[in-house]
């Protein structure tokens, strides 16, 4: 039996790639094959905002996840505890990931401020 692509339909057609939506930010874009939300954006032309650049550092980068959390890559150790460290504190929220460590597997609804084009001079 023939295994069939995530992204290929049974009839032999590609389908669409998982989108992502911003709400607060009213934004909406594709993600390619194991890309992160935050990578995802910047291939979009989006400054989402960092300090670290994508490392899972600084946090400033996190999401509330609205709905499609099931289409999100479970969370590692690093993002773990980046989020306990700096955010959580010892009190978990689950609807809370880190932009730059969340792959996207299927469409999910985030809510981030401050998502926007990217301007000249914006750091990448």
């Amino acid at each position: 039996m023939a295994s069939i692509r995530p992204d290929a339909q049974a009839d032999g057609q590609e389908s669409a790639p998982p989108l992502v939506t911003v709400e607060a930010s009213n934004l909406r874009f594709s993600v390619e094959p194991g890309e992160t939300v935050f990578e995802a954006a910047q291939r979009h032309g989006y400054a989402w905002p960092t300090i670290c650049g994508g490392r899972a550092d600084c946090t400033r980068c996190f999401m509330e996840v609205l709905d499609g959390a099931e289409n999100l890559s479970p969370m590692g150790p690093a993002e773990r505890a980046a989020l306990d460290r700096c955010r959580w504190r010892g009190e978990e929220r689950p609807w809370e990931r880190l932009a730059c460590c969340a792959r996207v597997l299927g469409a999910v609804t985030v809510r981030r401020r401050s998502v926007r084009p990217r301007e000249r001079g914006d750091v990448a």
